[in-house]
């Protein structure tokens, strides 16, 4: 397994976002998509706040979206329409570029093929990239 992860948004933004960032940064290269960044920005309410959310995006590589995306999405909302799209579109660019995603709702991802998920909770006191492997999820057929 290659040392890439995606991370979404609410491991980003958590409480726990300094500690666990630190460590996936220290283990992996880090990404995430454009909708999480947005997101990541758009919930920052203060000066303060919008200068942390940059310096966190600033360690991570962010992901812009594409044709090849889109199909994903349109595929992963049809199979499982009750979901949100934002779930589509971030288990599609983790499908495409063959990216585990950490989340700490990683079971809300559970239904699409292919996916490799970590849940974020699960990484709570890890030290190296094998606890990483070790907190991968059963993948959807």
């Amino acid at each position: 397994m290659k040392k890439e992860l995606f991370l979404d948004t609410d491991v980003l933004a958590g409480a726990a976002a300094p500690l666990l960032l630190g460590f996936l940064r220290s283990q992996a290269l880090c990404f995430t998509s454009v909708l999480n960044a947005a997101e990541l920005l758009a919930a920052a309410d203060s000066v303060l706040a919008r200068t942390a959310a940059e310096e966190v995006l600033g360690g991570i590589q962010v992901l812009g979206f594409h044709q090849r995306y889109a199909r994903r999405f349109g595929e992963f909302a049809a199979r499982v329409p009750g979901l949100p799209m934002r779930h589509a579109m971030v288990a599609g660019v983790c499908v495409e570029n063959d990216l585990p995603l950490v989340s700490f709702a990683a079971k809300q991802y559970g239904a699409y093929p292919h996916l490799i998920r970590i849940d974020a909770e699960a990484l709570a006191g890890a030290e190296s990239w094998t606890d990483v492997v070790r907190a991968i999820m059963p993948a959807a057929r």
